[in-house]
C-alpha cells in the first residue's frame, strides 16, 4: 500500500470510528504552524530569482487525559451568566500559587547555599497533581503533512482549515452533519488567522462550510516567549547605569548574547533570566539568614545545630518556614493580595446594585437622579462621585508602605514577583499540571492588560482561553483543553514540553529536508513524497536503532556551570543591600518604580474590557 493510501485510510478510519463513538472517546489535539523558507540562487537572472516558499505543517497529539463521564451536549454556560470574578484568581488560587512558590524557592536555596544543602532531601522534586500518572507517560506528536498553503492570505488559511477538518470526527451529512468539538493549537498569529477565517465563514450553508465546533487555542511555548518579552520590556534597559538591575547585571557577568528582543535569542535570554531569578532568591535568603556570601555559616540562633540531626518532619518545617519568610517578604505581599481580593469583592457588590433601564442603559446609583448612561464605565462613576459623592472601589492591589520610596528594593521585589510566576508556569508545563497552567494564565492576564498595546493580542488570547474553559466549551472538551497541552518523549515525572514547541522540532526537520532538496523543493510532488514519508521513516529508524541496540550519540551539549555568575550577582546585591529597605534610595532609569507591576491596577477598567468582549461574542461583532 502506498503512503498516500495509508494516510487516506487513516483519515477514513478516524471518521468512521468516530461516527460510532463521536461522543464517547477523546481524540486528539491538532496543531499547525507556518513553514517559511528562503533559498538564494547561485546565478541570478531576471527569470531565475531567490526562492521563497510558504507552506503549513500540520500534526496531532493524542489526548493522555480524558473524562468520558462529562457531558458534550452543550456549553457549560452562557457568557452573560459568567461572572467576571470567575476569570480572575480567587483567594484559594492565590494560596495554591504561594504553595507552589514555596517549593520552587526551596529548590533554589538548597542547591546553592552551602549551609542549607543538608536539607536537599526534604525538597519536593515534583509537584504532584491529580493526573501525574497519566502525564508521566510517553506521548509523541505525529506529523501529518506539509500543505502548499500560506496562512498569511485568506485562501491559504481556508485551505489549511479544510485539511484540518479531515481529522475532525463527525456524524451525519449535509445540514444534519454534527461535528465533534476539536481543539486546534498554534502560536498567537496562526490562531488569530484561523479564528478570523472561521468568523468570515460563519454564514456558510452547512456545518462543514462553517467549520463548526473547531476552536483555536494559543499554545504555551510561544506564550512563554511573550511573557519573557514582557519582562525584558519592563525590567531591562541596555547600558543601564542603575545598580542591581538586569541591564547592569548583564554587563557585570558579560552576557553579550542577551538581546532586547527575546525571539532572536530565546535560549540566551531564558538562561539569563533564570540566573537573575535564582541570584535574587539566593540574595534574599542570605539577607534573612544575615549572611554575606553563599559559603558562610549562620549564627546558632538562626540555624540551630539541633536542626542538623532533627527528624525529617522538623527539617521540612524549618525549610518551609524559611522559604515562607522569603516569599512573604520579597515575592508575594500578603496585604496586597488581601486588598486585591477585597477590591474584587467590593466591585462585585457594586455590580449587583447596578440598575438598568428597559432599553439597556445604566441608571445613576443615586435614586433621586434621573441621569442614564450608555455604559457602566468611567463617565458614570465620575458623575456619581462628583454629583453625589458615591465612592467606588479603590484601584490598588499593593499596599502603600514607606518602602515605595526605595527604588532598588522595589525593583527587586517587582522582578522577583514576575519571574517567580514565570518559573511556576514553566514548572507546571513540565509536570503537565493543567489547572496550575490555567492559574498562571489568570495572573498573566493582569500583567498583559497592564502592559498595554504591545501585549493586547496575547491579552485577548488569554481572556478567550478562560472563556473557553469556563463557559463556551462543553464540560468534557474544556477538561481536555486544560489537561492535554503537552507532549512527552520519555516515561517519568516531569519533562513535558508544549505542543507548539514539539511542532517547532518537526519544522526544523522539514526545513533541513527542504535545504537538502535544493531547487527541487518547489516541485510539489517531490516535497509531498518526502513529507508523507517523514513520520513513518522516523518511527522505523528509531525502532530499528532500539531493537538492534544501537546507541545514538547524544546531541546534548555539556552545560557550563553558571555558579560563578550567580555568585557575582549575589555579592553585588548583598553589597548594595538591595533587599534591605532604605528611604529615598533612587534610580535614574527606573525612577519611582513600584514594588509590583500591578500596583494601582484598575479593576473597573478590566471589568469594562471583559464586558465589551462578552458583548462582541454575543452579538458576533468580532472573531476575538
Amino acid at each position: 500500500m502506498s503512503l498516500q493510501s495509508q494516510t487516506q485510510s487513516f483519515i477514513t478510519y478516524c471518521q468512521q470510528y468516530c461516527i460510532l463513538h463521536v461522543f464517547l472517546i477523546p481524540l486528539l489535539q491538532l496543531c499547525f504552524d507556518n513553514v517559511d523558507t528562503h533559498m538564494e540562487v547561485h546565478d541570478m537572472t531576471e527569470e531565475y530569482q531567490n526562492i521563497d516558499t510558504h507552506e503549513c505543517a500540520i500534526a496531532f497529539v493524542p489526548n493522555r487525559v480524558s473524562n468520558n463521564s462529562l457531558s458534550t451536549d452543550h456549553p457549560q454556560a452562557s457568557l452573560k451568566d459568567l461572572e467576571n470574578a470567575n476569570l480572575l484568581s480567587s483567594k484559594e488560587e492565590y494560596d495554591l500559587h504561594r504553595d507552589n512558590l514555596l517549593v520552587l524557592v526551596e529548590r533554589i536555596i538548597t542547591a546553592d547555599i552551602k549551609c542549607l544543602q543538608f536539607l536537599k532531601e526534604e525538597v519536593i522534586k515534583h509537584i504532584i497533581h491529580a493526573n501525574s500518572r497519566a502525564m508521566s507517560k510517553k506521548c509523541h506528536m505525529t506529523f501529518l503533512d506539509v500543505l502548499p498553503a500560506n496562512e498569511n492570505d485568506n485562501d491559504g488559511i481556508i485551505e489549511i482549515m479544510k485539511n484540518l477538518q479531515k481529522y475532525q470526527a463527525f456524524a451525519g451529512d449535509g445540514e444534519q452533519r454534527l461535528y465533534k468539538e476539536q481543539t486546534v493549537v498554534g502560536d498567537q498569529l496562526s490562531v488569530e488567522r484561523g479564528t478570523n477565517a472561521q468568523f468570515q465563514l460563519a454564514n456558510g450553508f452547512t456545518p462543514e462550510q462553517r467549520f463548526e465546533n473547531m476552536h483555536f487555542e494559543a499554545a504555551d511555548f510561544h506564550a512563554e516567549m511573550k511573557f519573557m518579552q514582557l519582562c525584558m520590556d519592563n525590567f531591562y534597559k541596555s547600558g543601564c547605569s542603575d545598580r542591581c538591575t538586569l541591564g547592569s547585571d548583564k554587563v557585570l557577568i558579560n552576557r553579550r548574547n542577551v538581546t532586547t528582543e527575546v525571539k532572536k535569542r530565546y535560549a540566551a535570554c531564558k538562561k539569563f533570566l533564570e540566573v537573575e531569578l535564582e541570584s535574587r532568591v539566593l540574595a534574599a535568603t542570605l539577607t534573612v539568614l544575615h549572611l554575606e556570601n553563599l559559603d558562610d555559616q549562620p549564627d546558632e540562633d538562626i540555624l540551630p545545630c539541633t536542626v542538623l540531626n532533627a527528624s525529617r518532619a522538623d527539617k521540612k518545617q524549618f525549610l518551609r518556614k524559611l522559604s515562607g519568610t522569603v516569599v512573604d517578604n520579597f515575592i508575594l505581599n500578603k496585604d496586597a493580595v488581601n486588598r486585591a481580593m477585597q477590591q474584587k469583592i467590593d466591585l462585585e457588590e457594586e455590580l449587583l446594585k447596578v440598575v438598568k433601564t428597559d432599553d439597556g442603559k445604566f441608571r445613576c446609583h443615586e435614586p433621586s437622579c434621573s441621569k442614564v448612561f450608555l455604559l457602566n464605565g468611567k463617565r458614570k462613576r465620575d458623575h456619581e462621585w462628583k454629583a453625589h459623592g458615591i465612592q467606588h472601589a479603590v484601584n490598588a492591589t499593593v499596599s502603600d508602605d514607606p518602602s515605595e520610596s526605595d527604588d532598588m528594593f522595589n525593583y527587586q521585589c517587582s522582578v522577583l514577583e514576575y519571574l517567580m510566576l514565570c518559573r511556576n508556569f514553566t514548572d507546571a508545563i513540565s509536570e503537565g499540571d493543567g489547572p496550575r497552567i490555567l492559574r498562571c494564565w489568570k495572573l498573566f492576564l493582569l500583567y498583559l492588560k497592564v502592559d498595554g498595546a504591545s501585549s493586547r493580542k496575547y491579552c485577548v488570547e488569554g481572556l478567550y482561553l478562560l472563556f473557553q474553559v469556563k463557559c463556551l466549551l462543553s464540560p468534557r472538551e474544556a477538561y481536555h483543553l486544560v489537561w492535554n497541552r503537552s507532549v512527552k518523549r520519555k516515561t517519568g515525572l516531569g519533562g513535558n514540553i508544549p505542543i507548539d514547541l514539539a511542532m517547532e522540532h518537526y519544522i526544523r526537520i522539514v526545513k533541513l529536508i527542504k535545504r537538502k532538496l535544493g531547487p527541487n523543493q518547489t516541485k510539489k510532488n517531490t516535497l509531498q513524497r518526502y513529507m508523507k514519508a517523514l513520520p513513518f521513516s522516523k518511527v522505523v529508524l528509531e525502532e530499528f536503532d532500539e531493537s538492534t541496540g544501537i546507541i545514538k550519540q547524544s546531541g546534548k551539549h555539556t552545560r557550563k556551570s553558571d555558579a560563578a555568575d550567580k555568585s557575582k550577582i549575589v555579592q553585588e546585591l548583598i553589597k548594595s543591600k538591595a533587599f534591605i529597605p532604605q528611604a529615598n534610595r533612587k534610580y535614574s532609569v527606573f525612577k519611582d518604580i513600584k514594588p509590583s507591576l500591578l500596583t494601582g491596577f484598575d479593576y473597573h477598567s478590566l471589568y469594562d474590557w471583559i464586558d465589551k468582549h462578552k458583548d462582541d461574542i454575543e452579538k458576533k461583532r468580532k472573531a476575538r
